[in-house]
């Protein structure tokens, strides 16, 4: 008997999180129904609770009756978009405070925002009614946006510009101390017109996925960027400045091709990896090829940083005779090139030889390439060009060049003797 009790007991305490919309991993969704747009209203939302903890989601489908709501000071789990009829737009309340923090932390698997399943695009927005007038989207903790959908018909998340009236605040997109990756599928995208990634913390972001996250506004966090996979574009005036490191993984790519005035990695910047940087870009930081080791392609590159001690890192002669190297457009010297700029780590297949460090389509510029000999991993080295290639070129030491000659010597007396 009691066993049937307690099955009982649990076949209705399911049935009755279903009804409520509660999710398989203990979040409960809560769907907009109202014909009102003002969040705070009890009655807009099926069940009759507003979203406003971690463990509550707003979710949009279907069964939705308006296209837009109001948030003003709420924290909700997630926002999680199906299918709704149109698309949906989350806006700033038109006073104080305007901000929505997402905070999914387990309660909704660390997935702030969910249109793995959408079909139709979804916005944030800010009201627009004058300059104040803005979106706070503040994040409660490290977190990823899933915009999946393989929908024909949309998926994108989006923010758009203007609100109504004649306002021109911006979505402000607050990290804090947190990462932020964004899992975006093919043919999907992330555009963010009217929205601003900010942080003084160290927030972080991160884009997966094969789609596009474009940046079309000036960026402020200073944390890291890393472009695991996908593309990450800056278009207009989008960019990254504050980003210390940007890490462009191996088949993803860095899109800086239509960027008002050209792109420039600054001083304090550190531009690394084994992707592909699509664009003309000025270096004035650092360059840190490969990916222990590997190869980073770009487009047409000045380099600004001459004379700056130690500003490119290459790895040589790494295990399996591997080497870093930077495939480029044209390259522009804007000083003269010597050994001073490179900073060289050596690996336990590093010797005499030729490494080609940069691979381009010619060399141009007011600056030329040092051949003055050097020190390279306790050998002696010296920079030279080969044809639109600049080299390390490693001699052998002294007593390998003497065994060398004495090698040879023997094989001229052996033929003699024969």
């Amino acid at each position: 008997m009691f066993k049937h009790t307690t099955l009982l007991a649990a076949v209705a305490g399911l049935v009755f999180a279903l009804a409520l919309g509660t999710a398989a991993h203990g979040g409960t969704y809560l769907r907009c129904t109202g014909v009102s747009a003002t969040w705070a209203t009890t009655t807009n939302w099926d069940p009759a609770n507003i979203p406003d903890s971690d463990s509550e989601a707003a979710l949009f489908d279907g069964a939705n009756t308006v296209t837009t709501i109001e948030s003003g000071g709420q924290t909700i789990g997630q926002v999680k978009v199906v299918s709704p009829s149109a698309t949906k737009i989350i806006m700033a309340k038109r006073d104080a405070p305007r901000s929505l923090t997402l905070s999914p932390a387990a309660s909704f698997s660390s997935i702030g925002i969910d249109m793995s399943a959408a079909t139709v695009d979804f916005a944030f927005r800010n009201y627009g009614d004058s300059s104040s007038r803005w979106l706070d989207l503040n994040l409660g903790s490290s977190q990823q946006w899933n915009i999946t959908s393989t929908s024909v018909t949309g998926g994108d998340l989006i923010s758009m510009a203007p609100g109504p009236g004649a306002g021109s605040g911006p979505v402000r997109v607050n990290l804090g101390a947190y990462t932020l990756t964004t899992n975006i599928g093919t043919g999907r995208k992330i555009d963010t017109a009217y929205m601003d990634f900010r942080s003084t913390t160290g927030g972080s972001l991160i884009e997966t996925g094969v789609g596009t996250l474009e940046l079309k506004r000036p960026n402020t966090y200073n944390g890291n960027t890393t472009i695991s996979a996908g593309t990450l574009k800056l278009t207009g005036s989008g960019s990254i400045n504050s980003s210390p490191i940007i890490d462009v993984a191996s088949l993803a790519f860095f899109d800086v091709s239509t960027v008002t005035g050209g792109y420039t990695l600054g001083a304090s910047q550190t531009l690394k990896g084994a992707g592909t940087v699509t664009g003309s870009m000025t270096v004035a930081g650092i360059l840190a090829p490969g990916a222990s080791p590997g190869t980073l392609t770009l487009g047409n590159t000045t380099l600004n940083n001459l004379n700056d001690t130690g500003k490119l890192l290459f790895e040589l002669g790494m295990t399996g005779g591997l080497s870093d190297k930077i495939i480029t457009g044209s390259l522009t010297l804007a000083a003269n090139l010597n050994l001073a700029d490179f900073t060289f780590t050596t690996g336990p297949t590093f010797g005499a030889g030729e490494y080609t460090l940069f691979q381009t389509t010619g060399i141009t510029g007011a600056g030329t390439v040092d051949t003055t000999a050097g020190t390279v991993g306790g050998a002696q080295a010296n920079l030279a060009t080969s044809g639109n290639n600049i080299v390390l070129n490693v001699i052998p030491e002294p007593a390998t060049l003497a065994l060398m000659a004495l090698g040879g010597l023997g094989l001229i007396l052996g033929r003699k003797r024969k």
